[in-house]
């Protein structure tokens, strides 16, 4: 749903960080229940993990976010740091597929100006896989529609092609 500020952002479901906290929760009360060294070793243990998925829960930061000045993707992999491109920056996005070990990552790539620019663009087709993956965010544990995005964006005010060319599930 697109806010009032033309600021429209997908986040992840949070029903496994809801489920973790429910049984970290559980091993808290069975370890003081249990008693002794282990079992409040056991309490003390799930219940700092109880902190941080609590704070997992009220913190969790966008996928995408989609506002009048440009796109934030945000980080995955090894890093956490977001990436924002300003919207002349951007010639469209991709909604895209890979396929890694047998297992599906649907994926939201940004493609910058300067990719299709035939002098310094990406040739060779690792690169171009490379150069989409720089600014690349998947979309786990959540849903995204093609048409829903093109809504946030019209929102907004900007006018960047949307391709989806993902498989049907």
């Amino acid at each position: 749903m697109i806010g009032e500020d033309g600021v429209w952002e997908l986040r992840p479901r949070r029903s496994g960080i809801a489920m973790s906290l429910a049984a970290a929760l559980a091993l808290v009360v069975g370890g003081v229940y249990a008693g002794g060294a282990i079992g409040w070793t056991a309490a003390v243990f799930f219940g700092v993990v109880s902190l941080g998925l609590v704070r997992q829960l009220r913190t969790g930061r966008a996928l995408v976010r989609v506002d009048p000045d440009g796109l934030t993707l945000g980080g995955w992999g090894a890093t956490l740091r977001q990436r924002r491109l300003l919207w002349h920056e951007v010639q469209g996005i991709i909604l895209w597929t890979r396929i890694e070990r047998g297992e599906r990552l649907d994926l939201l790539s940004a493609v910058p100006s300067s990719f299709l620019d035939p002098d310094a663009g990406p040739t060779e087709p690792a690169e171009v896989t490379a150069a989409l993956l720089e600014h690349s965010t998947p979309l786990v544990d959540c849903r995204l529609d093609a048409d829903e995005l093109r809504v946030a964006l019209d929102g907004a005010h900007v006018e960047v092609e949307v391709v989806d060319r993902r498989p049907p599930r």
